[in-house]
């Protein structure tokens, strides 16, 4: 089960932290939730802070590679922070890891 927690909102960016599993109808509730609320809103940087997050399915990657494409679409950027074990793993295994994490942080350096 997905958990979302209070967005921090700070000028055009903000970040919201994951915890739990991205799966099923949680993607889908997570994408749409994000969509209507920040993609077309006046933040340019979306980061989902992904330090909590266990696991990733198929629907979750979908979800997180459609709004990164919608937000792209409107001018804005969209970030993991930190995604960890299976979920940085399942990423890099399909060649995205480097859409959502900026490259110092893939190196394993922070942000």
């Amino acid at each position: 089960m997905l958990e979302v927690g209070a967005p921090e909102r700070s000028g055009e960016s903000v970040s919201i932290p994951l915890r739990g599993s991205l799966v099923g109808l949680d993607a889908a509730r997570l994408r749409n939730g994000l969509a209507k609320h920040y993609v077309d809103d006046g933040v340019a940087v979306i980061v989902l802070d992904a330090r909590g997050l266990a696991f990733v399915d198929e629907d979750g990657v979908g979800a997180l590679l459609r709004l990164r494409a919608e937000a792209t679409v409107k001018g804005k950027q969209l970030w993991l922070r930190d995604p960890r074990g299976q979920v940085r793993d399942k990423l890099a295994l399909i060649n995205v890891l480097g859409m959502f994490v900026p490259s110092d942080e893939e190196a394993g350096e922070e942000p």
